[in-house]
Formats: C-alpha cells, sequence, structure tokens
C-alpha cells in the first residue's frame, strides 16, 4: 500500500510539474511579409528546441512550422544555425516551405549575447530567425525558448 502511494505521489508531482511548466511556457512574435508587401504579425508563439529542431506552434495550437538546421558555429554561448528543412504542418497537411537563405539563432548562455558586427542583444534562451522563401516571403521571429531538450 504504501509502494503505491509513493508511485501515486510521484505520477502526482511530475503531472503537475509538466502542466506549470507547459501553461508558464516562453513565447515569441513572428513576423510574415509576403512578397505583395502585405504583413502579418503573430503573437504569443510558442517555441521549442529539439536537438537541432526549432518548433514555431502558433498561438491556436493547430500550426507549427518545423525548423531543421545544421552547419552551426558558436561565439562564446551564442549559437548561429543554417535551416536546412522548413516544414509547415496544418491540420491535414504537411508542405516544405523552400528557402533562399535564412538562419537561426540561439542564446545558451544564462546572459545577454550579442549578435556578430551588431549591437543587438539576445537574452538567455532567446532565439531569433530570419527566413526568406524561394516565392519571396520573408519571415522573422524572435522570443524565448519553451523547451529544449
Amino acid at each position: 500500500m504504501i509502494k503505491h502511494r509513493k508511485t501515486v505521489t510521484i505520477i502526482a508531482i511530475l503531472a503537475a510539474v509538466l502542466l506549470v511548466g507547459d501553461a508558464a511556457g516562453a513565447e515569441g512574435l513572428a513576423t510574415i511579409q509576403q512578397s505583395d508587401g502585405s504583413t502579418r504579425t503573430y503573437t504569443h508563439v510558442h517555441m521549442h528546441l529539439v536537438g537541432r529542431t526549432l518548433y514555431l506552434r502558433s498561438p491556436d495550437r493547430r500550426d507549427i512550422i518545423e525548423i531543421m538546421t545544421n552547419a552551426c558555429s558558436f561565439a562564446a554561448t551564442l549559437e548561429r544555425c543554417l535551416p536546412y528543412l522548413t516544414t509547415l504542418h496544418k491540420p491535414g497537411s504537411t508542405h516544405t516551405i523552400e528557402l533562399e537563405r535564412g538562419i537561426v539563432y540561439v542564446n545558451i548562455g544564462a546572459t545577454v549575447a550579442h549578435l556578430p558586427h551588431s549591437s543587438q542583444g539576445l537574452g538567455p534562451r532567446d532565439v531569433l530567425v530570419y527566413l526568406h522563401t524561394t516565392r519571396g516571403t520573408m519571415i522573422s521571429v524572435h522570443g524565448s525558448l519553451d523547451r529544449s531538450k
């Protein structure tokens, strides 16, 4: 009976930690400028990093942009990576986003890190993404990571 209570207690604690962590998740701001000049801004974009893949989830939790990166380098705690595969996941469909160029910066440190050749800094666990698609759409994202694995 005591062993069962300990197991239930441990499961309850883990569930509470996961729920609080997810509810308090960090958010970002995404701006998408179409080739015709129209711009849409999305607030409360959820961000998390798994290995070298960055996931951006829409505030309504329906759409996800998956950015797989490679060719990474470091300047102190600032990681700079090139995206090689970007995918848009919508309910019932998946589309590859063809990129002309892009860059992903992640500050994995505990203090502000400055971008190379810039006065702009990224706070701890901050992410900065610039993507330019072959269709002329420009995507920029700035925010903090929900989680990182």
